[in-house]
């Protein structure tokens, strides 16, 4: 086998400062989009946690020319449009039914 292709399919720990690349893969994606609605059903210290990290975002990069308004169209595996199911976050009180999940240290 290749050792590139070898590289590709061995499951890794990322190096601290390429975590987020290794986390997007060899997707063409620049961006990440999740729904309100699961993010609002994760725990409550998890819920603090992810916002105290996009308080640093905004933080850190507050410089950057980014836009204000990005616009998120669902589409179904075919590249149809389509209804997007948990668009609806009920002001805040809408919650999904989430897997239990196990903390991760990822090399901290």
């Amino acid at each position: 086998m290749l050792n590139w292709l070898k590289r590709l399919f061995q499951k890794q720990v990322p190096k601290d400062d390429e975590a987020i690349h290794s986390f997007f893969g060899l997707s063409y994606s620049s961006h990440l989009v999740v729904p309100r609605t699961v993010l609002q059903s994760m725990p409550a210290r998890w819920q603090r946690d992810f916002v105290d990290h996009l308080l640093e975002l905004d933080e850190a990069a507050f410089q950057l020319p980014i836009p204000n308004y990005y616009g998120v169209v669902a589409r179904d595996t075919k590249g149809k449009f389509t209804g997007d199911p948990l668009a609806d976050y009920g002001r805040g009180s809408r919650r999904v039914p989430l897997r239990p999940f196990t903390k991760r240290s990822h090399g901290r």
